[in-house]
């Protein structure tokens, strides 16, 4: 392998240390849930009081403020067991101090009998709860449903790794579904594991159903990002399906610059049958902002989102993915918008984007790619660091316009306790909008560990997600490890694989491209077992994961189709995906013994029973309905895509993911229709949840969603009171608008009739304040005033509003006195709204006009200064 430049190695180096500083953790745990088998085995049992039968509770100590007891009332063996009452919080609990019990570096089998008092069953984890010079960590050993009807055992093992001194070390019992229900706890088993051994046997069955049809999977991938050479044998190592261990999925690097320097990689990789795709971490910082340290970098800072960037930015992707066709031969299968959008550092190429701007960046991307001919790369959104996270795809995906152009949806699973930790709660099942649905990045920071125990956690881990999530696809972060010392690739630095590659390659190798998950049912053992179908060359593939340390002699029944022989391939702490001797097979049941600590995968050619098969896929032939459309309306037709020829199916709205909405609809038959009149405004889509059962009663699932498309509505007027006023005194009149339409429409207001001197420029057009001064020539008078408001929507509408304005009739003033002396003085009382102008004349015939004034009080004064005339005479007029 070629060594890596200085830079690329800082860059590795930091990838994820965001979380380094929380505290480490603890290596090897795996929780394999609730089991119903005993181990057997003459290891000692380090536990103190494991049974209470000392009739009270030595050793045990309350963890939280609860009240702990021996009890009698209920007793998985023995006469007495641990009563917990007085709950106030989820954590709260029993514990047992194991500081000084346990020794780092040993790894030990634990497990504990547990029951509720009463009420429904609740889930009880059994956690450890770590301190030392790196912090505190909680551990979890092992969790599974708890009922009040019978005892039930939590079983698990757990790793001790201490940084410096071991402070605390308490194993303690947690009800994480409630914060009050009391529950009994009995025979608490801690034994060694000594290196692995077996410690015991025992058997479980399950069935395998062809017919029983799950999702299609993409493949198994991992990351070569910042590695720009090696060799051969390292592609095949990765990608062979003959010689490695199959990975058909590869993850690359785009860089700041829009290139790439993995292109050999991406070369190899493809030649093996593997599709190729590729994530930018940061975009160029010419559409950045400043980041935390208030620079412009490539590390961290938001997108600024704006047209001319957006149509900037997806030329410059869709000229990567074109040149990568032109000048490498690689054919980019999918291409992301941004590895975690959701993650601000300053510490590693990183750029933050919100939902919104993820939906309105994709049009142009999508656009992009068409008119460079490479519309067939796929569009990947979101990459959040979480898998849980739904803010980041949700206004892409429920976008009417912008879901079509969207073909996977995907996030990572960074969601332990820290980045030390792996996650160990179930990942959930997202609502993937009719999207194929990858998991595409996830690996830990602790210290590398290359054993079969961290194995068998990421096998756990892979099963969970393909049958809980239920994926399409699981990527491990890097392929080669490129932080020293570290957990984060399937092999160090070296390229010397981890125990992990090979658990990945139990599946990657052999449940390929376009194969389909079928069901495992009734499955009465400690394995996790999952099941795949080719089911045009009939490939079957049985993965059994054994992270007990029992072997476990497993019976398969096969329903729906038969195998003549199969093949196990092992990964254990010897064994190294390794091929054993085939299994012959007569009727529909083989077993296998899945020794303890190991992975097997079961390969065979399936005889395909002639039988019903389930239902593959809902397609629903129109997911738009337009608002105000009354209950009842037809949204589309659904139909169904089925194996068999000729069958018949029913259709219902059922719970699960993506059935928030199923409220608002109903289904006849094979018609979709609406059970209420939609509001654009208050709800523009609505996520539902379909089933389609076949006459043999086979049935599948799918989630859609169901766009409200907007309808211009016509503003409204708020009625004006009809109003009265003297001439000459304004009127000043709001006429208030209302528009609900989204987004916001621009409203213009028009004077359709009024008073002659009002019709020019009485209504102000923006904001419909009307005003008018009537004349005294108006008076009295009555007036319609009609006004209108248009939207600017298409098509545009109208409102209009009439009221009346009621003139009343002037009156003359009245002249009340006239002084002479050095000048003329006049007083006058009258209205006061209307101009008082003072004319005069020698002649009466030639009237000149002295002032004129608008009082706000009477009397009114006037004073004229001119007495060089013999006679001089006034008028006094009201106006305008």
């Amino acid at each position: 392998m070629k060594p890596f430049p200085a830079c690329d190695n800082f860059g590795f180096a930091l990838r994820k240390t965001k979380s380094i500083c929380f505290r480490r953790a603890v290596l090897g745990f795996l929780c394999l849930g609730a089991t119903l088998f005993a181990f057997v085995g003459a290891s000692q049992n380090l536990a103190n009081n494991p049974g209470f039968e000392t009739a009270n509770t030595a050793g045990w100590s309350p963890f939280g403020s609860v009240t702990i007891s021996a009890s009698t009332a209920q007793a998985h063996s023995g006469t007495y067991s641990g009563r917990v009452t007085n709950r106030t919080d989820t954590y709260m609990g029993i514990s047992q101090s194991l500081q000084s019990v346990l020794t780092s570096g040993q790894t030990y089998d634990i497990s504990a009998w547990v029951r509720l008092a009463s009420g429904a069953s609740q889930t009880v984890n059994l956690t450890m709860k770590k301190t030392d010079a790196g912090g505190t960590t909680y551990s979890s050993v092992a969790s599974g449903s708890v009922s009040s009807t019978a005892w039930t055992q939590l079983s698990g093992y757990y790793a001790l790794n201490v940084s410096g001194s071991l402070t605390s070390l308490v194993l303690y019992a947690e009800v994480t579904t409630s914060t009050n229900v009391s529950y009994y706890l009995d025979d608490l088993s801690v034994q060694a594991q000594g290196g692995g051994s077996v410690t015991g046997s025992t058997n479980g069955q399950c069935t395998v159903i062809w017919t029983n049809v799950f999702q299609r999977i993409d493949g198994f991938g991992a990351s070569s990002a910042w590695r720009s050479t090696w060799n051969a044998s390292l592609a095949d190592m990765f990608f062979s399906t003959n010689s490695g261990i199959g990975l058909s999925l590869l993850r690359t690097r785009i860089t700041p610059a829009v290139g790439t320097v993995e292109n050999s990689i991406m070369q190899m990789a493809q030649a093996r049958g593997a599709r190729v795709w590729s994530a930018p971490w940061s975009p160029p910082t010419t559409y950045k902002g400043s980041n935390a340290n208030n620079v412009i970098s490539v590390n961290g800072g938001p997108f600024i989102g704006n047209a001319a960037n957006y149509q900037a930015y997806a030329n410059q992707l869709a000229g990567y993915v074109l040149n990568m066709k032109n000048t490498y031969g690689i054919n980019l299968y999918a291409l992301s918008v941004q590895n975690e959008p959701d993650t601000d550092t300053t510490s590693y190429e990183s750029c933050v984007w919100t939902g919104n701007q993820i939906r309105d960046f994709v049009p142009y991307l999508s656009a992009a790619l068409a008119s460079s001919n490479v519309a067939a790369t796929r569009i990947l959104l979101p990459e959040s660091i979480h898998w849980p996270n739904t803010s980041l795809h949700t206004p892409a995906l429920t976008d009417i316009a912008v879901t079509p152009l969207v073909s996977i949806l995907a996030n990572h699973n960074y969601d332990g306790p820290n980045f030390q930790t792996g996650a160990t709660t179930t990942p959930v099942a997202l609502n993937s909008y009719g999207k194929a649905l990858w998991e595409t990045e996830v690996s830990t920071g602790d210290a590398y560990d290359g054993s079969i125990a961290n194995a068998l956690y990421w096998a756990g881990r892979i099963h969970q997600f393909l049958t809980v999530a239920q994926v399409n696809a699981w990527h491990f972060w890097w392929l080669i490890d490129g932080s020293s010392g570290s957990n984060q690739g399937l092999t160090d630095t070296s390229g010397n694989p981890a125990k992990r590659m090979y658990a990945l390659g139990q599946f990657s190798r052999f449940v390929r491209p376009d194969f389909y998950r079928i069901g495992v049912v009734s499955n009465t053992g400690p394995l996790q077992i999952s099941a795949y179908k080719n089911a045009t060359n009939g490939a079957v593939v049985i993965v059994a994961i054994n992270a007990s340390t029992n072997n476990v002699a497993q019976t398969f029944n096969l329903s729906g189709f038969g195998v003549t022989n199969i093949t196990p391939w092992l990964t254990s702490a010897s064994s190294s995906l390794a091929s054993q001797s085939a299994v012959a097979v007569a009727g529909s049941t083989f077993s296998n013994t899945i020794p303890a600590m190991s992975i097997v995968t079961l390969v065979g050619q399936a005889t395909v029973t002639a039988t019903n098969s389930t239902p593959t896929d809902i397609l629903l032939s129109n997911s738009t309905v337009s608002e105000n459309q009354p209950s009842v309306t037809s949204v589309g037709n659904l139909n169904t895509t089925d194996p068999n020829s000729g069958n018949t199916f029913t259709y219902a709205l059922v719970s699960g993911a993506g059935s928030t909405g199923n409220g608002a609809f109903s289904i006849s038959g094979n018609n979709l229709l609406t059970a209420s009149s939609f509001n654009y405004e208050a709800q523009n889509s609505y996520s539902i949840r379909i089933r389609s059962t076949d006459q043999g009663g086979l049935f599948f699932e799918k989630a859609f969603v169901v766009a409200v498309t907007n309808v211009n509505e016509a503003p409204t007027l708020a009625p004006v009171p009809d109003a009265a006023a003297g001439a000459g005194i304004s009127v000043a009149l709001t006429n208030v608008a209302t528009d609900a339409e989204l987004p916001t429409q621009t409203l213009t207001f028009h004077l359709l009739a009024a008073p002659t001197n009002a019709m020019l420029t009485s209504l102000n057009a923006s904001n419909a304040l009307f005003t008018w001064r009537p004349l005294i020539s108006q008076s009295p008078s009555t007036n319609v005033i009609r006004v209108k408001v248009t939207d600017n929507g298409t098509p545009a509408l109208s409102t209009t509003n009439n009221f009346v304005i009621t003139i009343s009739a002037a009156t003359r003033p009245l002249l009340n006195s006239i002084t002479v002396g050095s000048h003329v003085n006049l007083s006058a009382t009258g209205l006061i709204g209307p101009d008082y102008s003072l004319f005069t004349t020698t002649n009466l015939v030639d009237w000149q006009l002295l002032l004129t004034t608008n009082p706000t009080a009477m009397p009114v004064l006037f004073t004229d200064t001119n007495r060089s005339d013999a006679a001089r005479f006034y008028r006094l007029q009201l106006g305008p």
